[in-house]
């Protein structure tokens, strides 16, 4: 330590004397340059002593070892002003101290950079400068201020006060360095937004501290509108070399060549083709069946079309038995294009694997329902889907914060909002042909349910939802799902005759159609509503909760469907829970906006049944009575003690 103690005293004792010499054009020493010495040294001395960064060197923690020479270097200049001040030093040089300051500080940072080649880390900012960068950006920024100062001001000898402008702005541009972290990697290693981020708060810092120097040094407005130019002009040509750089370095990432569709058996035809036949001609060539099927299905995925993904071929291991499978009815494919499964016969496969996200399919109910018409009942479909969840955690991992935050508020609208309007829809499929379009994990399912598949098993893998699906029934037959943000509701009415009861949507699209997957997952909870109902959207547990969700009903109530007070109109599904006898009798009256729930507030669905057969008895006798005592009562349950569904 000794060793570094006295190389360090002597790099500051060389940068005093060699700017001493530079500015005074002497070497001989007086009074004066004895006592700023002394000054500067004592200042030295009290930095490294409060900031120990030799006995952290000594230690050999990096990142411990640059922050303590950074706090050295404030602490140092913060104790050369206060002993200027104490000891009425006017007549000593102030560009003397600060630049010689600099200067060593400036020497110490590049050696350290080279010496630690390693990443360093403190409060989890990265510190490691690229050097190649680091220099070109000075070299820019140190020319565009001498020009400023020297040739365009027309300083040709800097005076005191310029001195210290130009001091302080090659200060501004380090400080700038250190926070805003943007020689951190090479252009073109890392995302571009992320790269660039750093560099626009970089730009940020250091105009808004020269901004700050001239106004402290009071130059003129002329001077200080110089600076601003300059900087600017800096900022300009910096952005511009590094979109260039990262251009021409970005490596380019190719797509593997998959085909478009694959049998599962296509892999060993094609290793096992003779010379000198095409491609077309392999499926007329006769093999000997021990050639082309002695790869089973189970290894064909695990060797072959998952064998970059292990944690996709453990979850399906895990969740079924990918041995029961023949590969001669079974497909793997990476497409998006309906026409690849309509060569297919109906009714013949087992097992379908598309490796390509849902995310990307124009039509996802006409693929879905064409699958179903290739797999036989009990046949297994397997795929992925990209939610808005991991859309949005997708943002924040390839942009800084605020650009993400941003980025996703575009692709919301876009992706999410468009495609609901029945007027942007042809707009927006238009230019996307529905690639790369935003499906949440209950429009995914719920499409899946609609297009008669059951879920088996899920799970996020790789930041996306892998799915195993059976085929249980043909597809739903409802010709109109709901998909907008007015959607109608099939319910059951009087007589047991369907009616569609309007609301605003409160959760994903296709949400209706997993009444039962959600049944069977969670249950009910209190008040017999879903327990952990994941249909439903942020926004729509606040419409839930005033009731803005329920008005489009009142266009149920003009057309006598409802009435105003009544048992609640109920899914299929769901009034199958009920007893047969209380089934049979709520389907002879007619349902309505207020049900009796608001009035007795009942927990379970035994207590709900028990609540609407208590109505039902009381407006048998009295009918007008009975409503118009129930409305009062719901009405003060909900304004005055604030009682709400779920």
């Amino acid at each position: 330590m000794f060793s570094k103690i006295i190389s360090n005293l002597a790099l500051y004792t060389f940068s005093f004397i060699f700017l001493n010499f530079v500015r005074e054009y002497r070497l001989i020493p007086d009074r004066t340059f004895m006592a700023s010495y002394t000054v500067y040294i004592s200042a030295w001395f009290v930095a490294g002593s409060l900031s120990r960064k030799f006995r952290r060197e000594k230690e050999g923690k990096t990142y411990n070892i640059i922050y303590a020479y950074f706090i050295a270097f404030f602490l140092m200049l913060g104790a050369i002003t206060i002993l200027i001040i104490k000891f009425h030093l006017d007549n000593v040089s102030h560009f003397i101290f600060y630049s010689s300051l600099f200067l060593s500080f400036a020497l110490e940072i590049i050696y350290l950079t080279t010496k630690y080649h390693e990443a360093i880390y403190y409060n989890h900012l990265r510190l490691l400068f690229n050097s190649k960068a680091l220099f070109l950006e000075f070299f820019i920024y140190a020319v565009l201020m001498y020009y400023v100062l020297v040739l365009k001001l027309d300083y040709a000898i800097l005076d005191e006060k310029h001195a210290l402008l130009l001091l302080s702005l090659y200060l501004d541009w380090f400080i700038a360095v250190l926070f805003g972290h943007q020689f951190n990697a090479e252009p073109g290693k890392e995302n571009y937004w992320n790269h660039i981020w750093s560099y626009l708060k970089s730009y940020i810092i250091v105009i808004s501290l020269n901004i700050s120097a001239a106004f402290i040094l009071r130059v003129s407005h002329f001077d200080l509108l110089v600076v601003i130019q300059a900087t600017s002009v800096y900022a300009f040509t910096s952005f511009v070399i590094l979109t260039s750089m990262s251009v021409l370095k970005r490596e380019t990432v190719k797509e593997e060549n998959e085909p478009e569709l694959r049998r599962t058996n296509l892999y060993k035809i094609i290793n096992a083709m003779p010379a000198g036949i095409s491609f077309d001609e392999a499926f007329q060539y006769e093999y000997p069946q021990h050639e082309v099927f002695s790869i089973s299905l189970n290894n064909q995925l695990k060797e072959v079309y998952l064998k970059k993904f292990p944690n996709v071929y453990r979850f399906l291991n895990e969740s079924i038995n990918l041995r029961s499978f023949e590969v001669e009815s079974s497909v793997v494919q990476r497409s998006n294009d309906i026409s690849s499964i309509e060569i297919l016969p109906d009714d013949i496969l087992e097992f379908f694997f598309n490796l390509r996200q849902m995310n990307d399919l124009r039509r996802i109910n006409c693929y879905l329902i064409g699958i179903n018409k290739k797999l036989r009942h009990g046949g297994i479909f397997i795929s992925k889907i990209e939610t808005i969840n991991q859309r949005y955690r997708r943002y924040l991992n390839s942009y800084p914060f605020y650009l993400a935050k941003l980025f996703y508020l575009f692709d919301f609208i876009w992706e999410r909002v468009f495609p609901k309007l029945p007027w942007f829809q042809k707009i927006y499929f238009a230019f996307t042909r529905g690639n790369n379009r935003a499906v949440s994990f209950a429009e995914g399912l719920g499409r899946l349910y609609y297009c008669g598949f059951e879920i088996i098993n899920a799970k996020e893998i790789d930041n996306f939802v892998y799915f195993i699906a059976k085929k249980v029934m043909p597809p739903c037959l409802d010709k109109n799902p709901s998909y907008g943000p007015l959607f109608k509701m099939k319910r059951t009415g009087y007589r047991g005759k369907p009616i569609f009861v309007y609301k605003l949507r409160t959760m994903h699209p296709y949400a209706e159609y997993l009444q039962k997957f959600v049944y069977d997952k969670f249950s009910l909870q209190e008040g017999g509503k879903f327990n952990n109902d994941f249909r439903v959207t942020s926004w729509g547990k606040i419409f839930r909760k005033l009731w803005i969700d329920e008005l489009p009903m009142l266009i149920n109530f003009f057309k006598g469907e409802l009435k105003l007070v009544g048992v609640r109109p109920l899914s299929n599904h769901y009034l199958n829970l009920y007893s047969n006898e209380l089934r049979i009798r709520r389907i002879n009256y007619k349902p309505g906006l207020v049900p009796p729930f608001y009035v007795d507030m009942p927990k379970t669905l035994n207590e709900i049944m028990s609540s609407e057969e208590r109505y039902l008895d009381l407006y048998d006798n009295h009918p007008v009575l009975t409503d118009i005592k129930y409305f009062f009562k719901a009405a003060y349950n909900i304004v005055i003690r604030k009682k709400r569904s779920k």
